[in-house]
């Protein structure tokens, strides 16, 4: 009997050890593709690539680089699938003041001329934790005009609101087991996990996100991608009594079109 559960006790210890060693292997692969990938520069690699380069089975390194896609360490390109570059997650944790300097650059002109072109007032934000922050605004020259609160929840916000659209399953998880629900009275009709994932899925379906503060004021906001990516939200924000269908049709069209010249700005900058 002793040694049954001896020879037991060693199988379930031997089991341990090697779940270990293809765990700390795994965590070795995945840290070894981000450093090549970091040291080819800002080019795409394909996965081809980075397998050969560092040895590995083609199936093993293409769902490591699906799981750091998944945790935007890495970005896969939308071109034809050509390749990976670093992601936001590693721009953010290593060199954030670079990387929203790259986001700003970006986003000048096309902003400055979206402001032009609709005369109402933009932003673009980021998410740092449960706030959005916005890293740039160009204002309307107006009368009456809206100054925007640099930080504010994410929930409180369309901008906030499109970006936690974007974020998949186990993150957003994450994010409610950190911050919580909204509290009473930010987001009508949101009181469980269900109601937020199901408002998010429809404003992510969507493509956009109106959301109207007590104050009267109207943010309305689309994603920013690089790749397939949501790197950022653009808002655009203004009194909601200016704001009927025609203005809508007007300023989501405008919106959409600075979107993509900042998308292919930031590919530049690559």
């Amino acid at each position: 009997m002793v040694s049954l559960t001896l020879r037991i006790l060693i199988l379930i210890f031997s089991c341990i050890e090697k779940t270990t060693k293809c765990m700390i292997q795994v965590i070795h692969r995945a840290l070894d593709i981000i450093e090549f990938v970091a040291s080819c520069g800002r080019k795409d690699i394909p996965l081809k690539e980075i397998a050969n380069h560092l040895g590995l089975n083609h199936g093993t390194c293409s769902n490591i680089l699906k799981t750091l896609v998944d945790r935007d360490y890495l970005v896969k390109s939308s071109e034809w699938g050509k390749g990976y570059s670093l992601g936001p997650m590693i721009q953010f944790i290593g060199g954030r003041d670079s990387y929203t300097l790259d986001l700003v650059n970006a986003a000048k002109k096309p902003m400055a001329d979206l402001t032009e072109s609709i005369n109402e007032s933009c932003m673009i934000g980021i998410l740092r934790g449960n706030i959005r922050v916005s890293l740039l605004e160009v204002y309307a020259e107006r009368e009456l005009r809206v100054i925007l609160h640099k930080e504010k929840l994410a929930f409180q916000t369309a901008s906030g609101r499109i970006l936690l659209a974007h974020l998949n399953k186990t993150k957003l998880k994450d994010y409610i087991n950190k911050y919580g629900l909204p509290d009473k009275g930010i987001w009508e009709g949101v009181q469980s996990f269900e109601n937020l994932e199901a408002e998010l899925d429809k404003i992510k379906k969507q493509g956009y996100t109106i959301q109207v503060a007590k104050s009267k004021i109207l943010g309305i906001a689309i994603p920013i991608y690089t790749g397939k990516s949501v790197v950022a939200a653009m808002g655009v924000f203004l009194p909601d009594f200016r704001f009927n269908k025609k203005t809508e049709t007007n300023i989501l069209t405008n919106m959409q079109k600075t979107a993509k010249t900042i998308e292919c700005n930031l590919l530049k900058l690559e």
